[in-house]
């Protein structure tokens, strides 16, 4: 059996896993010898951010019909109380939301972890992860300890021959390198005398999806391998400049990287914010040992439009979000692409030899 364990991070925004890489999730979950097992924390944190997201925009409401109350005459309740209805609506569809993921086959809720409230006091005391000290605020991961105490019972319970695919993206779990658990979590496995290799932790659902595979024997070590190191890269691309930039030495404005995709030249400083992994990886192996990786994207792009470029032809697919001055608005456009990058492998890593992007 394959166990699918989630941290909060994991399934950030995507608690239902209703996103193209949360559909392939949950067909892996739906197969036999594959669950997908929620810590309590984890189903709780899930429901609170879902619920806040209903909070603050009632708030908004609110505190915008007060504001515009000052200098009217018009009366904002049946505004504030058309919205309260709304906000109560979508409370109890959130509800419905989450009661229906336990409905699902093979998705399960662990039971809430048996540890002392000594032993995390202690634990913390130690400084032990996932407990870190951060300067200035103390210690944190009170959550996170709950959340490993449960999974060390749920390896306690399961099979000996099943594995634990923990999804998390928190550094509190992970060693210094990234490579693995944290070297206190590994001795936490040796003290109750489990095997190392029945926990394995992956950063994301793109990354549990490939490790289920692998684990399956539908693909092999070396190609699960390389479709993390592609997947890695393509995440990688957040926060990156794109599009046009301008060259002091040229006087004007010039392609930048990744110059196959296009982007509006009337959106300065061009930047991916969000980068969405549609389908899987799919990777070919060469004659030379390196690898040919493929993998379809959808970017957000986010830049700043001057007002006076706003008529131009090539800016009519730049979405608006913000105004930023007199003279410049922030507007996004999305753009579907595929990643085709060569990668090589040394001992244990995989290296990205050569990427583009092509529309």
């Amino acid at each position: 059996m394959i166990v699918v364990y989630p941290d909060a991070n994991g399934l950030f925004n995507n608690p239902d896993l209703a996103n193209d890489a949360g559909q392939r999730l949950r067909r892996e979950v739906e197969s036999d010898g594959v669950e997908l097992r929620y810590s309590p924390v984890v189903y709780r944190e899930l429901e609170r951010q879902e619920r806040d997201k209903v909070e603050a925009f009632a708030r908004s409401v609110r505190d915008g019909a007060d504001r515009l109350a000052e200098k009217s005459p018009i009366d904002s309740k049946p505004l504030t109380d058309a919205s309260g209805d709304f906000a109560d609506a979508l409370r109890e569809e959130i509800e419905k939301r989450f009661n229906a993921l336990l409905g699902r086959a093979h998705v399960y809720l662990e039971p809430w972890p048996t540890v002392s409230t000594q032993d995390l006091a202690e634990r913390e005391f130690a400084r032990r992860r996932p407990f870190m000290d951060i300067d200035g605020t103390g210690t944190i991961g009170q959550r996170d300890a709950l959340i490993w105490e449960g999974l060390m019972e749920l390896a306690g319970v399961t099979e000996e021959g099943d594995t634990i695919v923990f999804v998390s993206g928190d550094k509190g779990f992970w060693d210094p390198k990234k490579k693995g658990l944290h070297p206190d979590l590994s001795d936490d496995l040796d003290r109750e005398s489990i095997p190392r290799a029945r926990v394995v932790i992956v950063p994301d659902i793109h990354q549990a999806t490939i490790t289920i595979r692998r684990l399956k024997d539908e693909i092999t070590a070396r190609q699960a391998a390389f479709a993390r190191g592609l997947v890695s890269y393509a995440t990688s691309l957040e926060r990156q400049s794109i599009g046009w930039t301008y060259d002091a030495r040229e006087g004007d404005l010039v392609p930048g990287q990744f110059e196959n995709v296009e982007v509006p030249s009337a959106m300065e400083d061009a930047t991916i914010i969000a980068v969405d992994l549609i389908g899987d990886p799919t990777i070919e192996m060469q004659s030379d040992g390196t690898a040919k990786g493929t993998q379809a994207l959808t970017l957000t792009i986010e830049g700043n439009v001057s007002r006076d470029s706003w008529l131009l032809h090539d800016s009519r697919d730049i979405e608006v979000w913000d105004s930023i001055n007199e003279y410049y608005v922030s507007g996004v456009v999305t753009r579907d692409v595929t990643l085709e990058a060569t990668l090589a492998s040394y001992e244990e890593e995989v290296d990205v030899v050569s990427a583009d992007l092509f529309m």
